[in-house]
């Protein structure tokens, strides 16, 4: 085979690879531009995995039904990076907290975390650019 011929080829094919890994990040376009809300409940799980860590929060309705939400915060990567060091153990079943951010556009029981907040007040810092 021709010299340019597999160069060509590996290129194409290091190309699509890419794009691939590129475009399978879904961003924050699911959550409203809007005002952030606040909600506060107890803490089921604390998720500390890639791409996001997750926070799922037992939140009580306006007519006391508990109603299971799902925090996205950032990678845990840029969270180890931050203020203090998370870890898979910075939020546990049964803490209580408070968390800020942009709700799902779709309705569903689910934020897109800006601020982390514990029963005290004391704000669980993200880093800069949550």
């Amino acid at each position: 085979m021709n010299r340019h011929l597999v160069t060509f080829l590996i290129v194409a094919a290091c190309s699509m690879l890419a794009a691939g890994a590129v475009s399978a990040h879904h961003g924050v376009a699911g959550y409203g531009a809007g005002n952030p809300q606040k909600i506060t409940g107890v803490v089921t799980e604390f998720e500390f995995i890639n791409p996001h860590a997750i926070i799922h929060l037992d939140v009580k309705d306006e007519q006391g039904k508990v109603v299971n939400w799902q925090g996205e915060m950032t990678s845990p990567n840029h969270l180890v990076r931050a203020g203090i060091p998370w870890t898979k153990d910075t939020l546990k079943p049964g803490d209580q907290i408070t968390m800020i951010g942009l709700v799902a556009k779709n309705g569903s029981p689910s934020m897109r975390v800006q601020k982390v907040l514990r029963a005290n007040g004391e704000e669980i810092k993200q880093g800069e650019d949550n």
